[in-house]
Order: C-alpha cells, then sequence, then structure tokens
C-alpha cells in the first residue's frame, strides 16, 4: 500500500522526505536579521489521505533523533530537549498558546487568549501563539515554525486557515508560518511589519508581552476587517512654526497697514517740509 508523509525541512535524522509536503513561499524583509514571512500550507499526495498526525514511523525517527541529539548534546540538551517538547506538545486548540520560553504573564496570557478565541469564533481562523527561550537544533525562527505548524496540522484541509506565531527571547527575532488561506487574509504588509518592526523593537527592550499581544492584536484585526491598528503613518509635512490665532494674524495685519498709511501720507509731508527748509535757509 502506498504511504506518503510530510516533509520535513532540513531534517538530518535519516527520515526521507516524500510527496505529500508543504509548499510555500518565503520573503525576505530583513536580511539583517533574516527576518523572512513564510507562506507554508499542506498538500495532500498521490490522491492518498494523510493520517491525522502524519507518518508514524518518520515521527518515531524523528523523535529518536531529538531524543539521541539530547542525550549526547550537554551543551545545547536543554535547548534541544525544548524544541522536542513543543513539537511533541498537543495542539492548544483551547488554549492558543505554548509559553514554553515562559516570557509571558499571566495577565499577557489572559489577553491574548481572548483575542485569538474572538478571532476564531467570528472568522474562523486559528493562530496560535508558541513561544521560546532559544533555538539551538533549528536554528532558522521560520524552519521551526514551519515544524510546528506542519506537525499539529498535517493536511491543507487542516492548515489552510491556520498559523503559527512564534517568539524568540534570546534572539529578540519572530517567524510566522501559516497555510495560504490565513497568510493571504493577513497580507504581506502586515506579516512583515510584524517581524521585521513589531517584534524586534518592542523585544529589544524586554516588553515581550507586549510584542506578543501587538502582534496578535495586527493580525486578529485584519483578518476580522478592521484593518491594521499599528499600520505606518505618512508623515506630515513639518509646520515652520507655531499656529497662530485668528486675533494675532489680525493684529499683524493692523500693524502692517498702519505702517503703511503712516509712509504713503507722511513721504509727501516731509518732503513739502524739507522743501521749505532748503528755501528758506536760501532766502537768507
Amino acid at each position: 500500500m502506498a504511504t506518503t508523509t510530510k516533509t520535513v525541512r532540513g531534517s538530518a535524522l535519516g527520515c526521507t522526505p516524500m510527496r505529500g509536503s508543504l509548499s510555500g513561499v518565503r520573503a525576505r524583509v530583513n536580511p539583517q536579521r533574516r527576518a523572512q514571512v513564510q507562506a507554508r500550507a499542506t498538500k495532500p499526495g498521490g490522491g492518498q489521505n494523510q493520517a491525522e498526525g502524519g507518518n508514524p514511523l518518520c515521527a518515531k525517527l524523528t523523535s529518536a533523533g531529538l531524543a539521541a541529539l539530547v542525550a549526547t548534546s550537554p551543551v545545547c540538551g536543554a535547548a534541544i530537549a525544548s524544541e522536542f517538547d513543543v513539537l511533541e506538545a498537543p495542539v492548544p486548540s483551547a488554549s492558543y498558546i505554548v509559553d514554553d520560553g515562559g516570557i509571558l504573564s499571566k495577565a499577557g496570557r489572559g489577553a491574548i487568549k481572548g483575542k485569538l478565541q474572538e478571532l476564531e469564533k467570528t472568522t474562523g481562523y486559528h493562530l496560535d501563539v508558541v513561544t521560546m527561550r532559544k533555538l539551538q537544533f533549528t536554528p532558522d525562527p521560520f524552519e521551526f515554525s514551519d515544524k510546528v505548524l506542519e506537525n499539529w496540522y498535517p493536511t491543507l484541509e487542516q492548515g489552510n486557515n491556520k498559523g503559527v506565531l512564534l517568539i524568540i527571547a534570546a534572539t529578540k527575532e519572530g517567524g510566522i508560518s501559516g497555510g495560504p488561506k490565513f497568510l493571504d487574509a493577513v497580507g504581506n504588509d502586515v506579516l512583515d511589519g510584524i517581524i521585521s518592526e513589531t517584534i524586534p523593537n518592542l523585544a529589544a527592550e524586554e516588553k515581550f508581552n507586549e510584542a506578543t499581544l501587538k502582534s496578535v492584536q495586527r493580525i486578529t484585526a485584519v483578518l476580522q476587517g478592521k484593518g491594521d491598528p499599528f499600520a505606518p503613518k505618512a508623515a506630515k509635512a513639518a509646520r515652520s512654526g507655531p499656529k497662530k490665532s485668528k486675533e494675532e494674524v489680525q493684529g499683524t495685519f493692523t500693524t502692517i497697514f498702519r505702517a503703511l498709511a503712516v509712509i504713503i501720507i507722511g513721504t509727501p509731508l516731509a518732503q513739502t517740509a524739507l522743501t521749505a527748509a532748503l528755501k528758506a535757509r536760501e532766502e537768507e
């Protein structure tokens, strides 16, 4: 019987990629920080239906390989174990959040969950938020968010309207992966803004709660048809000075008018007086 499985990109675990993998588009928006926006979504392959959790053999090989790396890598074992834990975690269908990095406060998690619950209830779109302290086994945040998305939603039908927002505390960057319907609805401008501005700017000040919540607010607002609340605004032309009141303008005009009147009336009189003085002097 023919078997299909999803591709594990960059895998070094001996699991051969087969047809039925994700297809996607990647756009680099900040080369210095490797800030990229990745659209990844699953496709059923060869007319065969994938099992709910992907190919069992490949999953076992992946788990075994990761476990071996954890056991033989004392330096980065904790980081690898953390990545392994996230990949093995159940889909957070009700909680929407896997705060493996422990960077979100209780109030922050509550606010984010409320936004995501409302989003799914009103639009059908589902966004999962994952936080990590650092990535070591898969250092590219987009590659790791890909793996999370593929693990939780292995088919196009499951992942078409799903998304994963990943925040990495140590490197102060993030990644966004999602199905084609999800990414198309959010749009490149919002995705680029979150990856290149919202996350790195706020994370640089250790404001991880705000960075995560603001990213969620931008995504949910656009998906709900409200527009991006944090879209860049066009800069207004700078004024040369403070704005004057109507009374000040009128006062200035009156002063100028009086000065002109004095000049117009006073000049002929001054000329007449000067002429008379010169004439009187000549007569003397």
